[in-house]
């Protein structure tokens, strides 16, 4: 694929100051990492040396390490320098790098974007769905291709398999918006509106139990202090009677009172 640099003249080097200059050079030759250098290339570029800038992101471009590296670098360039080869040559060595569904999906968008490099893009969601597993997975890629390169069926059969992936109500329900909405087709969005209302029913009791278990233990919350103050008054009393036989018997009650009301876990 053949990626041209904009056509544009760059300002020459003695745009700059002989104190920029100084500057520059002292800082690149003391510039040792990825960040260093591209730190010092958007200092350049704003200083309006062009040309001098894509050397110093091609010295940053060597010390680019993994895939994050690269992006890093590619979104660095295409936000100051705007120069399509330069990012061109690190989304390549990102595409390397690339290891994770993520990673090649983030990486499809960007070049589909930035590059307007649809066939490159198109390779790159095949990999994508290659590391894809769960219904999200899917899901998200078949909107991002049914958006960049505007393939419907490829769409489809990515929304397939995020069927055939789901596992929850949410899942189906938002897998059924999207197939009448983006694919208009109202017979399968019908389907898979049944198996999210399905799968709702069965996932109530569980939902009910555990609204259930909440409410047990914000009340639970409730009696643990009342419970414990008890407890430790009626001690009290029982301990520091003096021999009164009606402090013994108070003491001895709340304590009670407080075994009584301590909360209990109905499974034990």
């Amino acid at each position: 694929m053949a990626l041209k640099t904009p056509v544009e003249e760059s300002p020459k080097a003695n745009a700059l100051t002989k104190d920029q200059i100084k500057e520059f050079k002292k800082a690149e030759k003391d510039s040792e990492d990825l960040y260093g250098f591209i730190r010092l290339a958007a200092k350049i570029v704003e200083a309006g040396d062009k040309e001098w800038a894509r050397k110093v992101y091609k010295k940053a471009e060597d010390k680019a390490e993994d895939y994050e590296n690269y992006c890093f670098l590619a979104d660095q360039i295409n936000e100051n320098l705007g120069d399509k080869r330069l990012i061109g040559n690190a989304y390549k060595k990102a595409e390397v790098k690339a290891e994770e569904f993520m990673d090649f999906a983030i990486l499809a968008v960007n070049i589909s974007e930035i590059l307007n490099d649809k066939e490159w893009a198109r390779k790159l969601y095949k990999k994508a769905e290659g590391k894809a597993e769960s219904s999200d997975e899917f899901f998200e890629l078949a909107e991002v291709i049914q958006e960049h390169l505007e393939d419907k069926e490829w769409a489809r059969k990515l929304y397939k398999k995020a069927e055939g992936k789901a596992e929850s109500s949410d899942e189906f329900f938002e897998l059924a918006e999207v197939i009448q909405e983006h694919l208009e087709d109202k017979e399968w969005a019908r389907k898979v509106y049944k198996k999210a209302e399905d799968k709702k029913v069965e996932e109530k009791p569980a939902n009910d139990l555990f609204k259930l278990q909440q409410f047990k233990q914000k009340q639970d919350s409730k009696f643990y202090p009342a419970s414990y103050l008890s407890m430790v008054i009626g001690f009290c009393l029982a301990i520091y009677s003096d021999g009164d036989l009606e402090r013994i018997i108070m003491g001895i009650t709340l304590m009670g009172l407080g075994v009584l009301i301590w909360p209990r876990n109905p499974e034990n």
